[in-house]
């Protein structure tokens, strides 16, 4: 008599896989990011935090995905903040006014979007622009600069970094730049050769300028 009972088939190793990897993506397609609460964790400078809680959008010490996009300017020069630690969560940033304040380092390499940045007057000994690749103005004048890095910031139009102490300064990258300030600094050399569409340059009379005047 033939036997014809049939066995049971365990699950393929990759059937497996597939239905867990599915039902991940599931999940987290159905899944929002959480708030950015308003706190000493995320904001850790004071001033900073209080400014953010006087906003509509922070009134509830949090911000929510939707406030977050629509934040697209900030100003808190004359504040007395040390820090701008918690910046990197407005990802749609466009202008940032921090002038006349205490701080001695800025990152805004994860503000993507920023267009204008005007941190003039405070302490600064480290500046980091690198992820702002949208950045045209850049104010950074009257600090404490030793080096500028804008190599990544090539739709930069406007550069004023006059009276740092900047021992050089490459701005071969930038080759939209129509006027360069950069005079009270410890340059020796500067070349801008590749800035075809230069229209103002001021810097000290012992810089040895290539490619000036155009």
């Amino acid at each position: 008599m033939q036997n014809t009972t049939k066995k049971n088939t365990p699950p393929s190793k990759f059937g497996l896989k597939h239905f867990l990897l599915s039902a991940l993506m599931l999940l987290s397609a159905g899944t929002a990011w959480a708030d950015v609460i308003i706190n000493a964790t995320n904001f850790p400078d004071a001033n900073f935090r209080n400014y953010l809680l006087s906003q509509d959008y922070g009134s509830d010490r949090k911000l929510t995905d939707a406030e977050i996009t629509e934040v697209t300017r900030i100003n808190v020069s004359y504040r007395s903040i040390q820090s701008l630690q918690g910046i990197e969560y407005f990802t749609a940033l466009k202008e940032l006014y921090c002038n006349r304040n205490q701080l001695t380092s800025l990152d805004v390499s994860k503000n993507s979007a920023l267009d204008y940045l005007s941190c003039y007057g405070n302490q600064l000994t480290s500046l980091d622009v690198s992820g702002c690749t949208s950045l045209t103005t850049l104010n950074c004048y009257s600090n404490s600069l030793t080096s500028l890095d804008v190599s990544k910031n090539t739709a930069l139009t406007w550069l004023y970094c006059e009276n740092n102490q900047l021992t050089s300064l490459d701005v071969s990258g930038c080759t939209a730049l129509i006027r360069l300030e950069c005079f009270g600094n410890q340059l020796t050399s500067l070349d801008v050769t590749k800035n075809t569409k230069l229209q103002s340059l001021n810097c000290d009379p012992s810089v040895t300028v290539t490619g000036w005047p155009k």
